[in-house]
């Protein structure tokens, strides 16, 4: 091998390594903008679409163990109150209308676009929102939920914040909503407290569920992105089974990719260039993860944890804490087994 072939090799791995550093710098200095909002939001309908996982001694569901959808009728054109929550990290928006979580801005990251703008992470540019509640007949992201009064800011010298909403359904159904926010940490709490006021037992489901338009953010490192260094952009889950496994939207598309996965650990993610939101269930919950196109043309991807049979008048709750921030692998890791699998640097993940 001839002198100048050698330098010609150094020299085309060090302009990797100096895109590499390039990713990293962005990184942490120039989060990427998101495109303007589109005229219309619509909002996905859960819709389990197989039976719940058989998992250990979970309680099944009493007819023949299908997990319960949620009626697909259009949406009513109402509008609900939106509760504005400021922790050190975050500022969130909660809307009644639904009891979702609509808009997290994160106050540690600018808008490469303009400096002086916090980085909106879920918003209605890509229909992105955390949507959660009772699938089937119960309270769920079309119902009108009730706030309850209390502190919308995270005061001095105090670790966590809490709102809570309530709904009620027809077949007797009763649910608290809980957000609980923690001082610096991008993981909410997402409390569903359950009680049958009904006559018979019940068997409900908790859908934990997040939307998204499916399109990238614009990626500002156009030079990265020729040599194949472009950050994936979709959903992921992890599963001790089944590992880090990413579906792409092509996939989905095509059926190319197994929609539903069952399991007793592991998470569930919207990742982007950055940035992920990610369910993450406790270990040993049996639950479902389902990912589909909707009938508006965007995704979503939810976690189905089954709520347990209920007699009358008895309560139960279920918490699926929620992770939404940068992809920060201490933080990460801290969250959830696996979850920094999702920093993604393509084929050059090597050289990072």
């Amino acid at each position: 091998m001839t002198m100048d072939t050698q330098r010609l090799i150094l020299l085309f791995i060090f302009g990797f390594s100096v895109l590499m550093l390039w990713e990293a710098w962005q990184k942490e200095m120039r989060p990427q903008p998101q495109p303007a909002p589109s005229a219309t939001v619509e909002r996905g309908v859960p819709a389990p679409s197989t039976p719940a996982p058989p998992v250990q001694e979970v309680p099944a569901s009493p007819a023949a163990g299908p997990a319960p959808a949620v009626p697909a009728a259009a949406a009513p054109q109402a509008k609900g109150e939106v509760v504005r929550v400021a922790t050190d990290l975050v500022v969130a928006e909660i809307d009644s209308l639904g009891g979702t979580l609509s808009r997290l801005e994160l106050r540690k990251h600018k808008d490469s676009a303009d400096a002086t703008q916090n980085f909106v992470l879920l918003g209605p540019q890509h229909r992105y929102e955390a949507q959660s509640g009772l699938a089937g007949e119960g309270p769920n992201h079309r119902t009108q939920w009730t706030v309850v009064p209390g502190e919308r800011e995270l005061k001095p010298g105090a670790d966590t914040l809490e709102v809570r909403l309530r709904a009620s359904a027809p077949n007797g159904l009763e649910v608290d909503k809980i957000y609980r926010f923690h001082r610096n940490s991008y993981v909410v709490d997402v409390v569903l407290e359950v009680r049958n006021g009904g006559t018979t037992a019940q068997a409900p489901y908790g859908y934990f569920q997040l939307t998204h338009d499916g399109r990238p953010s614009v990626d500002a490192n156009a030079v990265a992105s020729t040599f194949g260094a472009r950050s994936f952009t979709g959903f992921a889950t992890f599963s001790n089974e089944r590992k880090f496994e990413k579906i792409p939207s092509e996939d989905i598309e095509s059926g190319d990719v197994d929609m539903t996965v069952r399991a007793k650990d592991g998470w569930l993610a919207f990742v982007q260039h950055y940035f992920v939101s990610a369910w993450m269930p406790p270990e040993g919950t049996a639950r479902e993860y389902v990912v589909e196109k909707r009938g508006d043309g965007s995704y979503a991807g939810r976690a189905l944890v089954p709520v347990g049979t209920l007699a009358p008048g008895e309560s139960r709750q279920i918490s699926v804490p929620l992770y939404a921030g940068p992809q920060e692998k201490r933080r990460l890791s801290e969250a959830a087994p696996g979850l920094d699998l999702v920093v993604d640097y393509g084929w050059l993940t090597i050289i990072a």
